[in-house]
């Protein structure tokens, strides 16, 4: 009768510390499930930071080429744009040529 308390009560803690390292089996697998999605979810979010630093990397570089083009163009058409005036100023000087000189051909055959 003694013994078999005894075995009762051995049996009552083993099956109470089974019990306990299951729950806690549980909650470690639990905690590891979390730790894989956690970690993937890190993972996930450098890899698309590292995506998003490429993409930023390729935008710089395209902003920084059209940027050049644009100056360029700029650059040539101040030039146009000088050599348009330079014509303008040339061609209303030859026309106060051409003027000036059909003036004065008028005035010798008025003469005549």
């Amino acid at each position: 009768d003694k013994l078999q308390n005894k075995f009762d009560s051995l049996n009552a803690i083993h099956l109470g510390t089974v019990k306990e390292l299951s729950e806690q089996t549980k909650r470690a697998e639990e905690n590891q499930w979390k730790i894989e999605i956690l970690s993937q979810s890190e993972d996930s979010r450098i890899r698309v930071n590292s995506e998003l630093k490429d993409k930023n990397n390729e935008l710089e570089a395209q902003l920084s080429h059209q940027m050049r083009i644009q100056a360029e163009l700029k650059e040539e058409l101040q030039e146009r744009t000088t050599q348009l005036q330079e014509m303008r100023t040339r061609e209303s000087s030859l026309l106060k040529q051409l003027l000036k000189k059909l003036d004065n051909d008028e005035e010798m055959r008025a003469r005549e």
